[in-house]
């Protein structure tokens, strides 16, 4: 399902448009989108780069764009992943996210996740990332921590 939707944001002077990136389209944004996920990657040893962009090209994660019609150019990039657990709870998470000014539109971006994630019979949305993210999204409940030893 490509879902594409663009909203004028209240706090901004310019629009912004969210789109899932089709398979066949990735090889030629990888490079783009890339830009916004590398340094997520860097907070974590789970995913790198190419890992991510294979899982995309195998349709096993969504590679997602953000990008301003107004200004010509990207704002920013997420990669997002379904799992299903044996329990049949199915979860659409955030594996990567980046973009330069993002509070004008995050929260908006954010939406079209959820929305994206209940029209795919999902339960619920999954972030994984940085503390500081619970003061963007505070009607997201921490609900676990992460405690990780590299060996």
């Amino acid at each position: 399902m490509t879902l594409q939707l663009v909203q004028e944001p209240s706090d901004s002077a310019y629009s912004v448009e969210f789109a899932m990136v089709p398979i066949e389209d990735i090889p030629d944004l990888w490079n783009r989108c890339s830009e916004f996920l590398d340094p997520a990657f860097d907070f974590t040893a789970k995913l790198d780069n190419e890992d991510a962009r294979e899982l995309c090209l195998l349709g096993e994660a969504q590679l997602w764009v953000i990008w301003s019609n107004d200004l010509g150019q990207f704002l920013g990039s997420a990669i997002t992943e379904m799992t299903i657990y044996t329990n049949e709870y199915k979860v659409l998470t955030f594996l990567a996210f980046g973009g330069s000014d993002a509070l004008n539109w995050t929260r908006r971006f954010v939406d079209v996740i959820e929305q994206f994630g209940r029209a795919e019979g999902c339960d619920a949305v999954e972030m994984i990332g940085r503390k500081g993210w619970g003061k963007v999204f505070p009607d997201y409940e921490p609900t676990s921590w992460s405690y990780t030893k590299e060996l």
